[in-house]
C-alpha cells in the first residue's frame, strides 16, 4: 500500500489552511525545528484508521471546527482483490477477475470529524458506510440495490463498463440516488489501512513481554513476546527471527540478540557480550539497544507497509544512525517510510523531492516541499556538495551563504560576540563558493528558507560567465550569474547597459573585469537580492582592521593543510578574547541575516 498524498486541516497544529503533502514510495523525510508539528503528520493517519477524535486533536482546542484528513492511497494487487471481493460473489473467480479490470487501484479517502465518516472517492463516486453516490448525498434519497447493478453487469450480452453502468443508474432521473452496497465500504478501507499503516510510538518503551500471542508492538512494550513467538513459530516466522538476529549483529558486532522463555515466565530479551561470554537482560543496556530491537523486529517482520517512524536516531551515535539509514533504504524497496527526524543523515541530497520542511508561523504549522524534482545535473551537483554538515540548514530558520571555509569558521563566533548567536537564532552557515551558490539559492528558495549571501569583491567584479534572456546574451560576473533567474527586467537591462564598460587587464594572463568605479552601483544592485559584497575578500577585511597577526598565528596552528575553518575560528576567537571590535562589514551581514530570521517567525 502507498499513500501518495495527505491533506490535513484543523488537526492539532494545522489550521483551516489545507496543506497537500506529496508523498512518494521509499523514504519521505519530515524535518524542522522542535515543536513545529512534524509528529502531527504521523498522528493524522490514525484518524483514517478509525481512532476517535479527542479534545486535544482540534486546532487551538476549538471543537466546533471540522477536522479533515484526506489521503490518496494506492492498493497493491492483493489489497485490490480483498476490496473488490466485497462487490462480488467471492467464490466466483470469473466475476472477481472481470470486476478487477473495472476498478482502478487508486482511491481518495477523507475523514471528517463533524460527520464522523470516512468517505471513499473512486471513479468520481462518493462512498460512505453502505452508500455510493455521485456526490456527498446526506438527506432524502432514492435507493438502488447493488445486486441489481451487478446482475446487469455480469449478463452475457452486457456491453457497458461497470463504471458507466453505475453512473447511468444514478443519473437515470432527477431524484437524488444512492447505491446500497451489501457491505460498509468505509469499514473495508479501515480494515485495509489498519494492518498496513503503522506508526512507531514517539516514546518507545524497554522491550518487554507478558506471555501474549502477538506479532507486533510498535511502542516496544511486548516486543519480547513478538520475538519469542517468531523464534518458536512456523518456518517463515523462524526465518524472520534469524534475519533480525543477523541484522542486530551487523549493527553491533560484539553483541548477540537472544530471547529466552523459561517455563511459566514471560519472555525476556537478552543481550550477549561475545568477548566475555556474558549475557544481560535488555533492560540493563542502553536505550539505543532498545530502539534497534524494536525497529528491527518490525522492519524485518513485515513487507508492503507504510511505516511512520518518529525520531529513529533517538539514542544513537552517528555511526549507528548511518547503518540504520542504510537498513531503511534497503527496506524502502518494499515499504514506504515517513521519517520524522532531526538528523541530516536521513536527507538524501539527490532525493530532495522527498523532503517535507515543517515550520511554525504565527502559531500554526506550515509545510514546504519542492514543486518539482531537480533535474539529473542538479541532483548530481547537490549530491557532491551537500554533505552531512551542509544539510544542517534543513533544520534552520534562515541561512547565511558564504564563499569559503574561513568565513564559515569565523561568522558564528562573531555572532556570539554581537549577542546575536546564530545557534539561538536558528541560523545555519552554508559554504557554497561562488560557483555552487546558484544551485543552493534555487534550493533555498524552493523550500522557502530565508537567506543572505556574503561575497568577496572579486566575485562581483570579475567577468566569468554569461546570462541570457529573450535571445540576448550578456557577459557578467559570478554574482549576477547566480541571480540570473531572480533578476527583474530593469536590473537585467542595467547589467546589459554596463557591459561595454567591461575592461581587460593583465599583461600575460588577461582577464575581463568591471571597472572599480562601477563597484558601488553593482554592490547596491546585488544587495537588492540579499547579496552583500565585501569591499575586498574576507581576510582582507581582517587585515584592514589590524588583525593580520591573528591570521599569521592561525596559519601556523592549522597544520600543513592550512585548514581555513580552523583559521577563521581561531582569528574570531582571538578577537573575542581580546575584547576587540567585529569589523563593520561582518556586523552588517550578521544584522541582515538575524533580521531575516525574525521575519521568518
Amino acid at each position: 500500500m502507498l499513500i501518495n498524498s495527505l491533506e490535513i486541516q484543523n488537526f492539532r497544529s494545522f489550521d483551516e489552511a489545507s496543506f497537500l503533502l506529496k508523498l512518494s514510495d521509499g523514504i519521505n523525510v519530515i524535518v524542522g525545528e522542535n515543536n513545529v508539528g512534524k509528529s502531527n503528520i504521523l498522528k493524522s493517519l490514525e484518524l483514517l484508521k478509525g481512532r476517535k477524535v479527542s479534545s486535544e486533536d482540534y486546532y487551538k482546542g476549538e471543537s466546533d471546527r471540522e477536522i479533515r484528513i484526506k489521503a490518496a492511497i494506492e492498493l497493491n494487487e492483493e489489497e485490490m482483490k480483498y476490496f473488490v471481493g466485497f462487490f462480488v460473489n467471492r467464490r466466483s473467480l470469473t466475476q472477481l477477475k472481470k470486476i478487477m479490470t473495472e476498478f482502478e487501484n487508486k482511491f481518495e479517502i477523507e475523514y471528517s470529524s463533524t460527520k464522523n465518516l470516512l468517505i471513499v472517492i473512486f471513479h468520481d463516486f462518493w462512498a460512505y458506510n453502505d452508500r455510493l453516490s455521485l456526490s456527498p448525498v446526506m438527506g432524502n434519497y432514492q435507493a438502488i440495490d447493488w445486486d441489481g447493478i451487478a446482475k446487469k453487469f455480469f449478463e452475457p450480452n452486457n456491453k457497458l463498463p461497470l463504471v458507466e453502468l453505475m453512473r447511468s443508474e444514478l443519473e437515470s432521473s432527477g431524484k437524488k440516488k444512492v447505491i446500497h452496497l451489501r457491505f460498509n465500504i468505509s469499514n473495508v478501507i479501515k480494515t485495509l489501512l489498519s494492518p498496513k499503516v503503522k506508526n512507531f510510538a514517539e516514546i518507545r518503551q524497554c522491550p518487554s513481554g507478558e506471555n501474549q500471542n502477538v506479532l507486533e508492538s510498535y511502542d516496544g512494550a511486548l516486543v519480547a513476546d513478538v520475538l519469542a513467538n517468531l523464534k518458536n513459530g512456523n518456518r517463515i516466522q523462524r526465518a524472520k527471527w534469524s534475519r533480525i538476529k543477523r541484522e542486530f549483529h551487523k549493527l553491533f558486532p560484539n553483541l548477540e540478540l537472544e530471547v529466552t522463555k523459561p517455563a511459566g515466565t514471560a519472555p525476556k530479551i537478552m543481550i550477549v557480550k561475545e568477548k566475555i561470554g556474558y549475557e544481560v537482560p535488555v533492560s540493563s543496556v542502553g536505550a539505543g539497544i532498545w530502539e534497534i530491537v524494536i525497529l528491527l523486529t518490525h522492519l524485518f517482520s513485515f513487507e508492503n507497509m507504510c511505516f511512520g517512524i518518529d525520531m529513529p536516531e533517538l539514542h544513537f551515535h552517528h555511526h549507528t544512525t548511518r547503518l540504520l539509514r542504510n537498513i531503511l533504504k534497503e527496506k524502502s524497496k518494499s515499504n514506504q517510510f515517513l521519517v520524522v527526524t532531526h538528523s541530516p543523515i536521513f536527507i538524501e541530497p539527490d532525493r530532495l523531492e522527498n523532503v517535507l520542511v515543517v515550520r511554525e508561523k504565527e502559531g500554526r504549522t506550515v509545510v514546504k516541499q519542492l514543486d518539482k524534482a531537480p533535474d539529473s545535473n542538479e541532483k548530481e551537483r547537490l549530491k557532491r556538495h551537500l554533505d552531512e554538515n551542509a544539510r544542517e540548514f534543513f533544520f534552520s530558520k534562515a541561512v547565511l551563504i558564504v564563499e569559503g571555509a574561513t568565513e564559515k569558521g569565523a561568522m558564528p563566533v562573531f555572532s556570539k560576540m554581537l549577542e546575536k548567536d546564530f545557534d539561538k537564532n536558528g541560523i545555519s552557515v552554508l559554504e557554497a563558493g561562488s560557483q555552487f551558490c546558484r544551485i543552493f539559492i534555487k534550493t533555498l528558495k524552493s523550500f522557502d528558507f530565508p537567506y543572505f549571501i556574503m561575497h568577496d569583491r572579486d566575485a562581483l567584479l570579475k567577468i566569468s560567465t554569461k546570462i541570457r534572456r529573450g535571445g540576448r546574451t550578456i557577459k557578467t560576473s559570478g554574482v549576477f550569474h547566480n541571480l540570473e533567474q531572480l533578476l527583474n527586467q530593469n536590473d537585467f537591462e542595467t547589467i546589459e547597459k554596463i557591459e561595454p564598460k567591461i575592461q581587460t587587464i593583465g599583461a600575460k594572463r588577461k582577464k575581463e573585469v568591471y571597472s572599480d568605479d562601477l563597484f558601488k552601483e553593482l554592490k547596491d544592485l546585488a544587495l537588492k537580492y540579499d547579496v552583500y559584497v565585501l569591499p575586498t575578500d574576507f581576510e582582507g577585511i581582517l587585515k584592514r582592521n589590524g588583525y593580520e597577526k591573528f591570521l599569521k598565528e592561525a596559519r601556523k596552528i592549522s597544520g600543513r593543510k592550512k585548514s581555513k575553518v580552523i583559521c577563521g575560528r581561531y582569528v574570531a576567537e582571538k578577537i573575542a578574547e581580546d575584547n576587540l571590535k567585529v569589523p563593520k562589514e561582518f556586523r552588517d551581514v550578521i544584522n541582515h541575516i538575524v533580521k531575516k530570521t525574525s521575519f521568518a517567525l
